[in-house]
């Protein structure tokens, strides 16, 4: 019994650290997206209305790479939902 308690809260101490290290990932990078100008943000094909969607949640892209975008999104954000937008467009936005 001691074993499956062990294992469960070892689990759940787990994801919490993922998420947790999730959501500073996500305010270092909403950090530095604040901290750039609008030149630098049009270099990532973005603009300062981008940043505040980003940050809402709402930000959506409408370029005909979208598939792609999703399909990273879900590659790379398995547990952590706070900071997909911004790794997605970041990614996007790069390889651009």
């Amino acid at each position: 019994m001691s074993r499956t308690v062990d294992l469960a809260t070892t689990s759940l101490i787990a994801r919490m650290a993922a998420r947790f290290q999730a959501w500073l990932r996500y305010r270092q990078e909403m950090a530095e997206l604040d901290a750039m100008g609008p030149r630098e943000l049009a270099d990532l094909g973005l603009t300062r209305a981008d940043v505040v969607a980003l940050r809402k949640g709402v930000y959506h892209d409408t370029r005909e790479d979208m598939p792609a975008v999703r399909a990273a999104y879900r590659a790379a954000n398995t547990n952590a939902q706070a900071d997909a937008p911004v790794i997605a467009a970041a990614q996007t936005r790069r390889a651009a």
